[in-house]
């Protein structure tokens, strides 16, 4: 190849270079938990490996919704698919929930009006639903999964 040739070679490829960076460098620095057109997992969508759990650990001693943790978490799709069609009435029963926190070894939130709670085993990737819709509670829990809920739930649910 000539000097010439492997000169103007070289140039295209390095202008193909930093294009390709200014496209990956171009989503840093951005806050969106979703890219732009991204379609989250329907709410009847089991995952089929559990998510890493152990990035919960962001989300304690912070309300789910601050955190994302019913929204945009390790959990939510499992939670969505647990909950099924109640998940709307589910989010809006947690909308002034407590912080995350442990409690018997297990991340509990519930929700101050008394009318949600969430209990989560992460090492066993177990977590249940509770909602209280016209006087009685509902609960859905992960398949499989033998939680003991701790102290504050039974007392909230009665049980």
């Amino acid at each position: 190849m000539a000097p010439v040739e492997a000169a103007c070679v070289q140039s295209v490829m390095s202008r193909w270079v930093m294009l390709a960076a200014a496209v990956v460098l171009s989503g840093c620095g951005n806050d969106e938990k979703w890219a732009e057109g991204a379609v989250p997992p329907s709410v009847n969508e089991m995952a089929e490996t559990p998510g890493d759990w152990s990035r919960l650990a962001g989300s304690i001693n912070r309300t789910p919704g601050d955190s994302g943790l019913l929204t945009n978490s390790p959990i939510t799709v499992d939670l969505n698919a647990m909950l099924g069609p109640d998940v709307d009435a589910y989010r809006g029963a947690m909308a002034d929930s407590g912080p995350l926190h442990w409690e018997s070894g297990l991340l509990v939130s519930r929700s101050h009006a008394g009318r949600g709670y969430l209990v989560i085993d992460p090492r066993d990737h177990a977590m249940e639903a509770g909602l209280q819709s016209a006087g009685k509670w509902r609960s859905y829990r992960t398949s499989g999964s033998d939680l003991a809920r701790p102290p504050t739930v039974v007392a909230m649910v009665g049980d």
